[in-house]
């Protein structure tokens, strides 16, 4: 419903990025000719138009355009200022002539976009990727976050959905984006991807080709696997191991 119509495909003509490293994935190597892609398409904005309505928040994942690096299937990459659509799972992004264009999961495996809108800064980055086998109504083309590199990889499914809230009778009906996020793991040895239960025994049993490290970790450690950070320090531990 709140998508965005394209309607004309337009050739990108942009220059392929540097040499980047970004959580553990280096980009193919710099070439100074421009290349032509055929990455975005004409923007019709019909979400905008929520701008005009009693709205609260945004469908973005960040509503300013920030610096970001992409890498489409063919490993080539690139670098311009992007933000991600997560209701409609588009990418958006400007072309040199300032023009707003959308792309999907269908040209882009991956993206990481970095926290200062005003240069190519790495000191803070996300990265989003996608590729991954559907679950639960989430297709080879959705994006989630990278939590971590590997051979098992944490990804945190970030939603968006608009809600009507009830008001008074004196006051005005409004709507209002809503964020949520349901984590996922993934085997990239046999393509297995799971909702994540952070309990010891679904970790174990994801885990089984190496349960009986992974056991002594979990108990010599102490972790909590309710906590995001420690269960990243197990999956940093156990694709260690391979």
């Amino acid at each position: 419903m709140f998508q965005g119509r394209t309607v004309l495909l337009l050739p990108l003509i942009i220059g392929l990025a540097g040499v980047v490293k970004s959580q553990g994935y280096t980009s193919s190597p710099s070439v100074k000719t421009p290349a032509t892609i055929n990455l975005g398409e004409t923007l019709r904005n019909d979400f905008l138009k929520f701008s005009t309505q009693n709205i609260k928040g945004t469908p973005f994942l960040n509503d300013s355009f920030l610096y970001s690096d992409i890498w489409l299937y063919d490993n080539k990459s690139y670098s311009l200022k992007t933000r991600l659509n997560l209701i409609t799972q588009k990418l958006h992004f400007l072309n040199e002539a300032g023009s707003e264009l959308t792309t999907t999961g269908e040209s882009v495996k991956k993206v990481t976009f970095f926290s200062d809108t005003s240069s190519h800064n790495s000191l803070g980055s996300l990265t989003f990727s996608c590729g991954y086998p559907e679950i639960n109504g989430n297709s080879y083309y959705t994006f989630y976050q990278q939590m971590n590199d590997g051979k098992v990889i944490l990804l945190k499914h970030l939603t968006k959905v608009l809600i009507t809230h009830a008001a008074a009778p004196t006051m005005p009906v409004y709507k209002e984006f809503v964020e949520g996020e349901i984590y996922y793991i993934y085997n990239s040895g046999n393509s297995n991807i799971q909702k994540l239960k952070k309990t010891k025994d679904f970790v174990l049993n994801f885990l089984t080709e190496k349960r009986k490290a992974v056991q002594n970790f979990i108990d010599s450690t102490n972790i909590n696997l309710k906590h995001e950070l420690d269960l990243l320090k197990l999956l940093e531990y156990y694709n260690s191991l391979n």
